[in-house]
């Protein structure tokens, strides 16, 4: 019986995507374009700030309490240009979880690197990076994969990987006092080859399936916050992954000139 009240209570959950957006970090414009044929998504923020992120990661498993961590990730650009953004990515201490997975490996400082025409993702600091390849990357790191031209409301884009696909939507656009927001959401299925846990790495073919929703302050290309909901839904015979279930927030706390912190 508490097996089933536990799955009863996961799939009752729907407020995982709920965006507050009373909540969100105010952001003064910088740069104003015409919506008259869409909107643009930058692969790069404007201006040049460093971007302090609040992230969440709560992980929710069949006849088990919910574990959740915490921490901060500062994002400081370091070049950029027509195809690519690179910057540096540095996480403060995480509360130590030996039970808690993840589906790309930890790092208290990386290099980071979006690849938006070939939609990749690539983040430079140790050699369990290589097992996954860039686009997967990109699913599980990049809110947002950027097309090429502007979007208008409603449109969708499909994003198709060797192990899976990733599908966007342009849902809605809102303006919160003098800052324009728009609202994407995405949906997705790929498979991963392993997790890691406590600093080491479990090799293990399994499939998730990933929601997300996404606030971005289009005159500054930057994202305010974004909500990821992860499902595994299979996995090898008697996996310790079965039932997992991830959520994941990132929200915008402080944006900084380059020179004020760290």
């Amino acid at each position: 019986m508490i097996v089933a009240k536990n799955v009863v209570a996961l799939q009752n959950s729907l407020d995982w995507d709920a965006i507050d957006p009373s909540s969100l970090l105010p952001l003064v414009g910088f740069r104003r374009t015409t919506d008259e044929f869409g909107f643009l998504l930058r692969h790069y923020w404007l201006p040049e700030t460093e971007l302090i992120y609040e992230s969440t990661t709560e992980q929710r498993t069949p006849r088990l309490a919910p574990c959740v961590q915490t921490g901060r990730i500062a994002k400081r650009m370091l070049r950029c240009d027509a195809d690519s953004c690179t910057w540096r990515e540095k996480t403060s201490p995480w509360e130590l979880r030996n039970d808690l997975v993840r589906f790309s490996p930890d790092s208290a400082e990386r290099i980071c690197t979006y690849d938006r025409f070939h939609q990749t993702f690539v983040g430079r600091t140790s050699p369990s990076e290589t097992v996954l390849d860039g686009r997967t990357q990109a699913f599980l790191r990049q809110p947002i994969l950027a097309p090429l031209l502007p979007i208008p409301l409603g449109f969708c884009w499909h994003v198709p990987s060797k192990n899976g696909y990733m599908e966007f939507r342009l849902e809605s656009h809102t303006l919160l006092g003098e800052m324009p927001v728009l609202y994407i959401r995405r949906k997705g299925r790929f498979f991963l080859d392993a997790s890691f846990q406590n600093g080491i790495t479990h090799r293990e073919r399994f499939e998730i399936e990933r929601e997300g929703i996404t606030a971005y302050a289009s005159q500054r290309c930057v994202v305010l916050e974004d909500r990821t909901r992860d499902v595994i839904i299979q996995t090898e015979p008697g996996s310790r992954l079965a039932g997992i279930e991830m959520r994941n927030t990132l929200k915008l706390v402080e944006s900084v000139m380059p020179n004020s912190i760290l």
